[in-house]
């Protein structure tokens, strides 16, 4: 089993809008991933649908996951400020409806 303490952070970005839809199984690929040392920060655009309340239930249930909501804010403003809380060394990104297969992280 691989020890969280030996391996870099990882960190995946994910901005978002109105993803609902997709947004819980895009987040739970990232957090269910089997490498141990990753955080996921996602930025949303001021969604008006359940994206909110998407987010504070997988939050917690998993601290790993950062995120925020800023209504009105564009789209590069938000990715910008993801890459700014950035704590890994190394990035990842995720569309909002797509999905990491089991092991990317650890085998990217």
């Amino acid at each position: 089993m691989l020890m969280e303490s030996s391996l870099p952070l990882v960190t995946i970005v994910v901005s978002t809008l109105n993803q609902a839809r997709y947004l819980e199984a895009a987040l739970l690929s990232v957090l269910n991933q089997d490498y141990p040392n990753l955080e996921l920060i996602v930025g949303d655009c001021g969604s008006i649908d359940e994206s909110v309340a998407i987010f504070q239930r997988v939050q917690s249930s998993d601290g790993r996951l950062r995120w925020f909501s800023e209504k009105d804010k564009s789209p590069v403003g938000v990715i910008n400020k993801c890459v700014r809380m950035v704590r890994g060394t190394a990035i990842g990104w995720l569309s909002a409806d797509a999905l990491y297969a089991p092991g990317a992280v650890l085998h990217a």
